[in-house]
């Protein structure tokens, strides 16, 4: 017996030697490969690492000047790279300050900043700013700002929209802002929010239509259980025939007692949205048009668009073929979801 499970402890320390080494040799035999995927590996560590040290580490406005009075000098606060992350409420000594270097930091809601009426210029560069909603904040007085490094400036018509929620600023991202882009921001960002309007609308009629294949599974569900139990199971052979149902175009489908069209008129999921979840299907459909832009601004680098001058956003076009390309893709998606539902109604016969 003592020999049996000798032997079998030697097969299975043996067994896991063998494997140690085969993956040594596999190791060996693509070293440049997976030097490449442990590099990655690495970084992306390194960049989560970076991530939650600098969640770890946030401080406040106030706690940088207590610790480092010299931020502060005359009628300007700098606290460039000094990890702040919330402005929070400081003494009435600073409040006569015109000039703020808040580059490099981790600051991504800009409450706070409207403490600080006389402020004529403000550097963000190089922060976590990701919404327009926060530029509201930006003091009336402020006639500089740059935001150059943020999330917010890889959106669609970034610039524009910055104009269109500050006209006061008469430099943007160390570039002078001119008369024309003022007129153009207007009727930019108003055509902007109908689209995005419309998108939020096919938004919430795919998550409507997500929902109807597992409303139609529950009531058929719901209907072998009411007619297999109990004192109802000799109505299943007298059970009425249920209600026709209605699809996108009119047709009638018999038998699966669920009309779509009915229900997309009831469901009014879109009136019920709040503020909340609205700006967040505007923040996600922008990111997509941002990728499709990306994609289209390199065919447009690679033909050689030589119109658009330095620190001015290309052609709107591109922005608008974006933004139909969301459009586009929300319609298949519609298309697939009809078909499933067709499915599931048919199933439901």
């Amino acid at each position: 017996m003592q020999d049996a499970d000798h032997k079998k402890r030697y097969s299975y320390q043996n067994t896991h030697a063998i494997g140690r080494a085969a993956l040594r040799r596999r190791a060996a035999g693509n070293n440049g490969t997976n030097a490449n995927n442990a590099s990655r590996k690495r970084s992306r560590r390194d960049a989560l690492r970076r991530k939650e040290i600098l969640r770890r580490t946030q401080s406040k406005l106030s706690s940088v000047l207590r610790r480092e009075p010299s931020c502060f000098s005359q009628n300007k606060i700098s606290i460039v790279g000094k990890r702040v992350s919330i402005l929070d409420r400081l003494p009435f000594t600073y409040s006569k300050v015109s000039t703020l270097y808040f580059s490099d930091n981790n600051i991504k809601s800009l409450e706070g900043i409207q403490q600080f009426e006389n402020v004529h210029t403000i550097s963000l560069g190089n922060n976590l700013i990701e919404d327009f909603e926060t530029l509201r904040l930006v003091p009336q007085s402020t006639r500089a700002l740059n935001l150059e490094g943020n999330p917010i400036t890889r959106l669609p018509h970034y610039r524009l929209h910055v104009l269109h929620i500050l006209p006061h600023i008469q430099q943007l991202d160390k570039h002078a802002v001119e008369k024309d882009e003022k007129q153009l921001a207007r009727s930019i960002v108003k055509r902007e929010s109908l689209v995005l309007e419309r998108i939020v609308q096919s938004e919430c009629e795919i998550i409507k239509l997500k929902r109807i294949p597992q409303l139609i599974n529950l009531r058929m569900e719901l209907q072998q259980l009411f007619y297999s139990q109990g004192p109802f199971s000799a109505l299943r052979q007298q059970a009425p025939e249920p209600l026709a149902s209605y699809g996108e175009h009119g047709q009638e489908q018999s038998g699966a007692g669920f009309s779509v069209d009915t229900f997309l008129s009831v469901c009014d999921f879109y009136g019920h949205l709040t503020d909340e979840n609205r700006l967040r299907i505007m923040y996600q459909n922008r990111h997509y048009a941002t990728r499709f832009w990306s994609a289209l601004m390199m065919d447009y680098s690679a033909g050689g668009g030589r119109n658009a001058r330095r620190g001015h956003p290309f052609p709107n076009e591109l922005w608008d073929a974006a933004y139909a390309e969301v459009i586009r893709v929300q319609q298949q998606l519609k298309g697939k979801l009809l078909v499933r539902i067709s499915q599931s109604l048919q199933n439901a016969l």
